[in-house]
């Protein structure tokens, strides 16, 4: 597990950094505050006809940046660090 995001939260729940996720953000060149404040600013995500890739429990965002739209996929899991659960970024890529 990468680290806790300082500060972000999604829907009163504590956001972290998944080490893929933070390959990921690292990739896309944008570090894990900009990723927060796309979180906290997403939008509906557009409509797609392939099969989910990812758990049926996993929460699906969208959000746009420098006019690209990205999906991040995030999964509530318990966090032994923060005893307590969290929003886990294990996923962010452009669509």
């Amino acid at each position: 597990m990468f680290g806790e995001i300082p500060d972000c939260m999604f829907l009163d729940v504590p956001v972290r950094l998944s080490d893929s996720g933070h390959a990921h953000i690292t990739r896309e060149s944008f570090n894990p505050m900009t990723l927060c404040d796309m979180i906290i600013n997403n939008i509906p995500c557009p409509k797609k006809n392939s099969k989910r890739r990812f758990r049926q429990t996993s929460v699906e965002l969208c959000a746009t940046r420098k006019g690209k739209i990205y999906r991040i996929i995030l999964d509530k899991e318990y966090t032994r660090c923060i005893d307590s659960f969290a929003y886990v970024v294990n996923h962010v890529e452009p669509i």
